[in-house]
């Protein structure tokens, strides 16, 4: 019988995020192993889900799952957790013979004491169990090391923005090491950098500039018989020297046909560049049109700057002080503040009672300052169910104690956990039917649209100060090739 090793780093970073991603935050979304991971995993939608179901479905394998970790995005890792991460898969796999191993990763991990994290995982895992199949997966948001083609056989991405796909792209790459392991294919990888980067605000793949170019990859994958073509958007606000789009294939055997395909989809993607670059509107106008809409339009309005699976934390002012200003007494809902202090100020002044709230600017105020407010504490909850929308099904997830608040005509989510607000099981929590509401203000962007992108008339992006602004060329990097990446508006062909 044949013998995997599964783990498991999926964590996206903001190094301009004023909130460092800590262990604790890793032990309250994913940090597990062994039998425990396996239960943990069993009919969830993510890579690792697939990776139960695939080894329940082939008897000749047996899977072994080591650490598997994740985190919802926030900062920089804090010092000392990756090393250690690595350290305790090293000694699961030193020793033992393996046949293959799988690795669910993200691409745009970013560590306070490790630069190129995923890079530096795969190379102490190729010296541990030497040259026998390893496969990777990736996020299409990952900032991909070209030297990761070298140490992982099996390399594929995300299709999908919102990522509706993860347990998709984990069954293929594990379909993948299955047959590499019983010699029917010799899968090898190549990773091109594109030279731009861009932002994801119009990254969706339902239309637009990914949207084809996830197209050309997938005809170019069918045209030449690979077994894999996968599109990176990359994710800029990961400082590091790999910053950026790029592309991947994955194919038998070796192949002198491919430079010609990574030719032709490096040039139509970065062609491509004008049309990820837009530009947000003003919050205020945005807010000010949606009130004076025709009865019964419904729009939901998001702050990609804050959002969370772009690094937010939950805590800038700028898209609810506008809300403040322009419409105090419409009927609508907040979502969210990551507010621990008011949270539990809330449960223990319990329900009916005023609260007066200092809104955002809690981590930094540079972003702006808190918006002062008094409101009525509506709703009080423990924070805690079940995904049952198209990303990430099934996931268990912990708000810790929350409470809906009450200011004029708009009631404001704060959570003791930053958790996006990106499923329909977030409100049915709070008891709250998104269809009573004319307008609905999220701190949130892309993956917004799986779960509600046919529930309102329109859903408009606008632009507040935050840790992931659509311009970035505002931004301060250290690390990232700025002679060689197009960054923002800043760039001149």
């Amino acid at each position: 019988m044949k013998k995997i090793a599964v783990l498991r780093f999926w964590y996206e970073g903001n190094s301009f995020s004023p909130a460092p991603a800590a262990f604790a935050d890793f032990q309250r979304r994913e940090w597990l192993k062994g039998a425990e991971a396996m239960a943990f995993y069993a009919g969830k939608g993510v890579e690792t889900g697939a990776a139960v179901d695939f080894l329940q479905a082939h008897g000749d394998i047996e899977g072994y799952f080591l650490r598997c970790a994740a985190a919802y995005p926030a900062g920089e890792v804090e010092a000392g957790l990756f090393p250690d991460f690595v350290d305790e898969v090293i000694t699961g796999l030193s020793g033992q013979h393996w046949d293959g191993v799988y690795a669910s990763l993200h691409g745009a991990t970013v560590a306070h004491d490790v630069l190129g994290c995923e890079t530096y995982l795969l190379e102490k895992i190729r010296a541990a169990v030497g040259p026998v199949p390893i496969a990777a997966s990736f996020d299409i948001h990952g900032n991909l090391d070209p030297a990761i083609a070298n140490l992982a056989d099996i390399v594929v991405g995300y299709k999908t923005h919102p990522h509706v796909d993860m347990y998709e792209t984990g069954w293929k790459a594990m379909t993948l090491l299955h047959r590499a392991m019983a010699g029917e294919i010799q899968p090898a990888a190549v990773i091109r950098p594109v030279a731009f980067a861009p932002t994801s605000h119009n990254m969706r793949t339902a239309a637009g500039p990914m949207a084809d170019m996830v197209g050309l990859a997938t005809r170019a994958e069918v045209r030449l018989g690979l077994f894999d073509v996968s599109v990176f958007g990359g994710f800029p606000y990961a400082d590091s020297p790999f910053t950026g789009a790029s592309i991947s294939a994955c194919y038998n055997g070796t192949r002198d046909d491919l430079a010609v395909m990574l030719d032709e989809l490096d040039a139509a993607y970065r062609g491509q560049a004008d049309r990820f670059d837009i530009m947000l509107p003003d919050p205020g106008a945005v807010i000010a049109a949606a009130c004076r809409g025709r009865h019964g339009e419904r729009v939901a309005v998001l702050e990609p700057s804050d959002n969370v699976f772009s690094g937010g934390a939950g805590d800038t002012p700028g898209l609810l002080r506008a809300a403040l200003e322009q419409a105090p007494e419409v009927a609508s809902i907040f979502a969210f503040f990551w507010d621990p202090e008011i949270a539990a100020r809330a449960h223990a002044a319990g329900l009916g009672a005023s609260l007066d709230c200092a809104l955002g600017g809690r981590l930094s105020h540079q972003f702006g300052e808190p918006v002062q407010a008094t409101g009525v504490v509506e709703t009080l909850t423990q924070g805690r169910f079940v995904n049952h929308g198209p990303m990430e099904k099934g996931l268990v997830v912990e708000l810790g104690p929350t409470a809906v608040i009450r200011v004029g005509g708009m009631r404001i989510i704060v959570t003791s956990r930053c958790v996006p607000a990106n499923d329909p099981a977030y409100f049915e929590l709070h008891q709250i039917d998104l269809t009573d509401y004319p307008v609905v203000y999220v701190k949130g962007k892309n993956h917004f649209h799986a779960a509600f992108g046919d529930k309102f008339d329109a859903i408009i992006d606008v632009e507040t100060k935050g840790p992931a602004p659509s311009d970035i060329s505002t931004l301060s990097y250290e690390h990232a090739d700025l002679a060689r990446l197009r960054f923002g508006r800043s760039w001149n062909d």
